[in-house]
């Protein structure tokens, strides 16, 4: 909601829809979080209790601290899985019994936080990680983990990757931007709009870390790692043909860097240089008018 008069029309939309439906909606146990310069100006409005503190909304803790939603959404993951480990520890399974344990029980509880919220940080993917192989091994592990994830047919035991399966979640949001075009595309592409750009020339990006998306830094970090994570799943061409080096994005292409950092020059993008083919276009004009002045 954008303001205080949106809220009351959000209030009397919610009336007359709970007049025709019968329910209620319950004031006392409404919650409201306010945000910019509105953030500490009231402590209750049109009689909803205003908070600082996060809110659980659809599953998902939301609000201004940072670390009380990370310990609410992802550490309270962590604490429930470690439970699940503990109460079938007492069971004698088979490696193969804990491995359905960790695919069907411990993995899934993933899967919502992880496909909407922000990847989480390494140390805690690894900490999920030893709880994982502490479960199946105990205290030593004899099999190497990268063997393990590997399938049954060679020699593994079809073990989820955590990091792999976060990022394939994350990355899965292009499918479904593109064909919903609903309002998280309109908000991508509102953003490419700004850069004179558009979707499919952003996904032709080859970045695979937020900290070295250049200009694209504007971007909200959702989408900055949807675009990390699908360029991760790409299969990455080892030859390249003439054609394909000339249809090569210049801007945010690891194979085009200075300093280790990847380009993005807006005048350039204004003026349509956006592939390897346009840098020799525009040398093509640049040679015709320079005949023309001489």
């Amino acid at each position: 909601l954008n303001d205080e008069a949106s809220i009351k029309h959000a209030l009397d939309t919610i009336h007359e829809f709970c007049e025709h439906a019968g329910s209620k909606i319950n004031i006392s146990k409404t919650e409201c979080i306010l945000l910019g310069n509105l953030k500490n100006m009231y402590n209750e409005l049109y009689g909803i209790k205003i908070t600082n503190e996060a809110v659980k909304c659809l599953g998902i803790y939301i609000g201004h601290d940072k670390e009380e939603c990370y310990a609410k959404n992802w550490m309270k993951i962590y604490h429930n899985i470690e439970k699940l480990f503990e109460s079938w520890k007492k069971r004698k399974l088979t490696l193969f019994g804990k491995s359905c344990i960790v695919k069907t029980l411990a993995i899934s509880k993933l899967i919502y936080v992880g496909s909407i919220l922000g990847l989480p940080d390494n140390t805690y993917i690894k900490k999920v990680q030893r709880l994982i192989y502490n479960f199946i091994w105990g205290k030593t592990e004899r099999i190497k983990r990268k063997t393990l994830i590997g399938s049954i047919l060679n020699g593994g035991l079809s073990i989820v990757d955590i990091e792999c399966k976060l990022k394939a979640l994350k990355a899965a949001w292009v499918s479904r931007l593109l064909k919903a075009k609903g309002n998280l595309y309109k908000i991508l592409d509102g953003y490419c709009k700004e850069l004179n750009i558009n979707i499919h020339y952003v996904l032709q990006f080859s970045e695979k870390k937020i900290t070295n998306i250049g200009r694209i830094k504007k971007l909200p970090t959702f989408y900055q790692e949807i675009l990390c994570a699908f360029n991760e799943c790409k299969a990455n061409p080892v030859k390249m043909s003439s054609d394909e080096i000339m249809q090569q994005p210049i801007w945010n292409n690891c194979n085009f860097q200075y300093k280790g950092n990847t380009l993005f020059f807006k005048n350039w993008v204004t003026c349509g240089v956006l592939h390897v083919k346009n840098l020799f276009t525009q040398m093509a004009i640049s040679r015709h008018l320079k005949n023309i002045q001489i």
